[in-house]
């Protein structure tokens, strides 16, 4: 069945495979199911962002490949803000012009590899140790996301307890 999606006004016709490749997306979290939503009159899901650059979003999550075209140079700098939205962090780490190819385990995974919140940008890690008083050289894991563990509060006590101050 397709699943029609009103960016800002400008409508893309898709399917749940699509939208969901990337479970801990944004996209992927809203069509498995972990953020309610509500269609418009329509049958549309609307969300609130230019949609003039999200046909290049939706052809990488259909073929995994971005291709843009060469004329436009700002056009990967405007891209990146909406892909840092859809939080589809394979496509951040191509338009930062990096690669996910060495993926390491969970045991061994960085701070808050699996999120963009602390990744290049050293002022948010200062903030957050400034938030709770710690050293600058304070080291953050990531326990729980809810777009990757499920919005429920059964999921977040599961990663969270019994492990120290959160």
């Amino acid at each position: 069945k397709p699943i029609t999606l009103n960016i800002g006004g400008k409508k893309y016709c898709t399917t749940q495979n699509t939208l969901t490749k990337y479970r801990d997306s944004f996209l992927g979290a809203m069509f498995e199911g972990y953020i309610p939503l509500k269609p418009c009159k329509d049958g549309s899901f609307f969300i609130d962002r230019d949609g003039t650059h999200f046909h290049y979003i939706l052809n990488y999550l259909r073929t995994g490949e971005l291709i843009l075209p060469q004329n436009k140079p700002h056009l990967s700098k405007m891209l990146l803000l909406e892909v840092e939205f859809y939080q589809i962090e394979e496509l951040i780490g191509k338009l930062r012009g990096k690669t996910q190819a060495s993926k390491q385990t969970a045991n061994s995974e960085p701070p808050f590899v699996s999120t963009i919140l602390l990744q290049d940008k050293p002022e948010f890690s200062e903030k957050l140790n400034e938030w709770v008083g710690c050293q600058s050289n304070q080291k953050w894991k990531l326990l729980y996301r809810g777009s990757r563990d499920s919005f429920k509060a059964s999921a977040f006590h599961q990663k969270c307890d019994n492990q120290g101050a959160t």
